[in-house]
């Protein structure tokens, strides 16, 4: 069971915040929170984490 609880918070830190489903690869500027995958970025105006408007993103290469 921990296992299971350790695995869940693992996906929560890696998976977009949005659709919970893709890798993070996109990284908010100004705050620098890495916090959604490239598909979810066009719906995406505020970053997720603090509410903070998206100046500009910086997409992260595999």
């Amino acid at each position: 069971r921990n296992i299971q609880r350790e695995n869940a918070s693992l996906r929560q830190l890696v998976l977009s915040r949005i659709c919970l489903s893709r890798e993070r690869r996109v990284v908010f500027q100004p705050c620098g929170h890495l916090g959604i995958c490239e598909i979810c970025l066009p719906k995406t105006r505020v970053c997720p984490a603090c509410e903070l408007r998206v100046a500009s993103r910086v997409v992260l290469e595999r």
